[in-house]
């Protein structure tokens, strides 16, 4: 086996990678259904209309996530991939615990500006973060076993969403109200993120499966955060 093969096989470590997009997958699909339930019910949402409830809740997420992919590239080539999909990730939960305030409340333009916030967070950092990690990390004579690992996680996960969200949501909004199930169903939701958050941290860093040693890793990502910090502010840094 050629040094730089060896070295991506041992750091691509493709279960974390792939648990993570299980649950990023699990999380987000039912959060999208939430927002569009919540949406359309009449008595504890803001009903809106089967046939204007997307212009609300998916149509802006995925504009957003659209216009801000291209902007999480090139931080993550400022800051690193694992930084930016971390950052993305806390920006979702974050999303989905004010969402739960929204249940309290909701209205055609706080789900338009969660659904963007989410847009943003999730479809434009953490998604895009994540599939460029699963190529960058895939073992060098097979650039395509990653990414189609986290696809295949991801969808697994977007299906078993609706057994167990909705399940919770069902349950709890059979036994103390509609609105209740609406928030016990995000909050999973948000308690995924979390364990994904967790799980990110066993993800390595690009530049540790390029072979860089170990006593220096620290000092390379050190570098990388503040160095690209200083471009974004447009400050100098001088690297090492």
């Amino acid at each position: 086996v050629e040094p730089d093969v060896e070295a991506h096989a041992k750091a691509a470590v493709p279960g974390a990678d792939v648990r993570e997009r299980g649950d990023i997958g699990a999380d987000l699909h039912v959060a999208g259904r939430s927002r569009e339930g919540l949406g359309q019910d009449a008595d504890a949402g803001a009903g809106i209309s089967a046939s204007a409830i997307s212009w609300v809740t998916l149509t802006p997420y995925a504009l957003a996530g659209l216009v801000f992919g291209p902007i999480a590239g090139w931080m993550a080539s400022k800051l690193g991939y694992k930084y930016v999909l971390q950052t993305g990730l806390i920006g979702t939960v974050v999303g989905l615990i004010i969402s739960i305030f929204v249940v309290g409340a909701p209205n055609a333009w706080t789900l338009l500006l969660v659904s963007i916030f989410l847009g943003v967070t999730y479809a434009g950092i953490a998604n895009i973060m994540l599939n460029g990690l699963g190529i960058v990390l895939s073992p060098a004579d097979n650039q395509g076993y990653l990414p189609g690992m986290n696809a295949g996680a991801f969808n697994l996960g977007a299906g078993l969403s609706f057994a167990l969200l909705f399940g919770v949501d069902t349950a709890v909004g059979s036994a103390v109200g509609t609105a209740a199930g609406y928030r016990a169903g995000i909050l999973t939701g948000a308690v995924l993120l979390v364990l994904a958050l967790g799980l990110s941290l066993l993800i390595p860093r690009p530049d540790e499966a390029d072979g860089v040693p170990p006593d220096s890793r620290g000092d390379v990502e050190a570098d990388g955060v503040a160095g690209g910090v200083a471009e974004l502010v447009g400050v100098p840094f001088e690297y090492g």
